[in-house]
């Protein structure tokens, strides 16, 4: 997974202010996840998911916005000279604390995008342990937004029996 080259994207995207370039990013992180999980390349799927979120939100005024592209735009500047995985990290709290002025949401947008982002990578069959610990959110709570979202059902894919029979040929002759 190239964090670098996902940053680059986020940070295009984020300039034209596009938020479903952003949310189709985070899709593409989680899936990349499922391939080779790490905690950096988690973190960036949290990150493209508060981008999306300060776009389509009104809460976050310009300023605001302002802020995180200045970040964003240094992270990208130093390139791989830096901890990619820090700087994604205070990037994150950067969102926390705009939305710390707002108290009208029970949970923060942070934790939202943990557990989503957890959720997900969960039902595409990543272990629970595995996406508990890394996104630091207790089973129970991947598991109950889980099932109230219905997340299994979403992300199911549906495969028809003669892929499986050939899948399953394949795997026992070994062609």
């Amino acid at each position: 997974m190239d964090l670098l080259a996902y940053l680059y994207e986020m940070q295009k995207a984020y300039k034209k202010g596009k938020f479903k370039d952003l949310k189709d990013l985070t899709e593409e992180i989680t899936n990349d996840l499922i391939q080779e999980f790490s905690q950096e390349g988690a973190e960036l799927a949290i990150l493209s998911y508060l981008l999306s979120k300060i776009l389509t939100k009104k809460r976050f005024e310009e300023e605001h916005e302002d802020i995180v592209l200045e970040k964003l735009n240094a992270i990208c500047k130093a390139g791989k000279d830096q901890d990619l995985a820090k700087s994604i990290v205070e990037l994150n709290d950067v969102v926390l604390e705009m939305e710390s002025q707002d108290k009208r949401y029970v949970i923060d947008i942070l934790t939202k995008a943990r557990i989503k982002i957890a959720s997900k990578l969960y039902a595409k069959g990543v272990s629970l342990g595995v996406v508990s610990k890394s996104f630091g959110i207790p089973p129970q709570e991947i598991m109950s937004y889980s099932g109230k979202t219905m997340m299994f059902d979403r992300l199911k894919e549906e495969i028809d029996v003669k892929k499986r029979l050939r899948t399953a040929s394949e795997s026992v002759t070994g062609e």
